[in-house]
């Protein structure tokens, strides 16, 4: 073989070689998945589709939570204070808080006659008669539990879970009561404790 022809042969063979290379190198990296750079997270690449919309739905971060329970206004809890002080007193059978402390002070004669009554069973003259509280059967309903059902400035109206007994019976009810708060020295106090139909101050107290 002339060196001409040894020549021509090495560089026929070298090609050949080199697209061999080539042709195994594209066939191999066919294969392979893609390599995404470190600083991207495959997970940044997906975006939610809710089915149908065509648009990203929401992360879970981004739904609605319920929305909070509105506070309260400082007015209301002053007036919420002042009714359950006079439910606990009522509660624990104080006559004499629930009646000189924890309301006002009797606006003429005939509810300074009452309150007297409901204390001690005698009018301010000593007078014996009407209900004396927690001893006469027309007053004798005490409050176990209450639920608030509205406050309105210095008016709260309340469900009452009350227990009585008589004579040797016992019976539970549910009853509306509504009281009327004034202030008194800066703070808010029961003026009037009243039930469904009546103005009377102390009307409360009645069954229904």
């Amino acid at each position: 073989m002339s060196k001409e022809l040894r020549v021509r042969f090495l560089v026929i063979a070298a090609c050949l070689i080199v697209a061999g290379i080539t042709l195994l190198s594209f066939l191999y990296y066919q294969g392979k998945p893609l390599n995404l750079s470190p600083a991207v997270s495959p997970s940044t690449l997906l975006v939610p589709v809710v089915e149908g919309s065509g648009t990203p739905s929401a992360s879970p971060s981004a739904i609605a939570s319920p929305s909070p329970t509105p506070s309260l206004s400082p007015e209301e809890l002053a007036a919420r204070a002042a009714v359950d002080q006079f439910e606990a007193a009522y509660k624990a059978k104080n006559k004499s808080k629930l009646l000189t402390s924890l309301m006002t002070d009797p606006f003429n004669q005939a509810e300074k006659d009452e309150q007297s009554r409901l204390l001690s069973g005698q009018d301010t003259k000593g007078v014996p008669g009407g209900p004396t509280l927690f001893e006469s059967a027309t007053v004798s309903q005490i409050p176990q539990s209450y639920t608030v059902t509205s406050v309105d400035g210095g008016t709260v109206v309340v469900k009452e879970h009350v227990i009585a007994s008589d004579q040797g019976k016992t019976s539970q009810a549910d009853r509306t009561r509504t009281f009327e708060l004034v202030k008194q020295n800066g703070a808010d106090i029961v003026d009037r404790y009243l039930r469904p139909g009546s103005t009377d101050k102390y009307g409360g107290f009645s069954v229904d």
